[in-house]
């Protein structure tokens, strides 16, 4: 591994937005670096050629190296601002609409976001798939009904979208550990 260091406290052309230091924790988290590594090499190959110029060159290649780490900062921070927001949106939906929803895919088609993105940006923020997530709100709902009325488990079952209510006994018992019989 290369680290590469920059010095510019005596550089009064290049000026550092006080922000930019502010986040340097994402630096370490900036993927594509490549240019800002060529922009280094450029630095150093340039501090030792023995042109007129070489100070100047140098000088306006730190300060690109400056705003470009910038530029790669502000992007990641942007892009994570986007995917907390379809985040909020998914999960909203999800507490809104969970009775009705039977798959991950028909989340996906109501919120016309790809069920793959979906799945990846729910489980970065909220640690647990969306489905997981899904069928916990189901069972989390059947069981209120279950301790507050004299309902029948298949006629729970199928107003949650469980069209199996063997099926939905053995999720339900998944969650809970005991049989939906057994629960009251």
């Amino acid at each position: 591994m290369i680290k590469y260091f920059m010095v510019l406290a005596h550089s009064p052309d290049i000026k550092i937005d006080s922000d930019i230091i502010k986040k340097q924790a994402y630096f370490k988290e900036i993927r594509d670096h490549n240019e800002i590594i060529d922009l280094f090499e450029l630095i150093l190959s340039n501090a030792n050629s023995d042109s007129a110029n070489a100070i100047s060159i140098c000088n306006l290649l730190a300060q690109t190296v400056v705003l470009k780490t910038n530029e790669l900062v502000n992007t990641k921070i942007e892009k994570q601002a986007r995917a907390w927001d379809t985040y909020k949106r998914i999960h909203l939906h999800l507490r809104k609409n969970y009775f009705r929803i039977r798959t991950i895919e028909e989340l996906a088609n109501e919120l016309n976001i790809d069920p793959a993105y979906l799945s990846r940006v729910f489980k970065r923020f909220h640690n647990e798939s969306p489905y997981k997530f899904l069928i916990r709100l189901k069972m989390g709902h059947a069981a209120s009904l279950l301790l507050s009325s004299r309902r029948l488990v298949k006629d729970i079952a199928f107003e949650l979208g469980f069209e199996n209510p063997f099926h939905f006994s053995r999720t339900f018992k998944s969650v809970y550990g005991v049989s939906p019989e057994n629960f009251i």
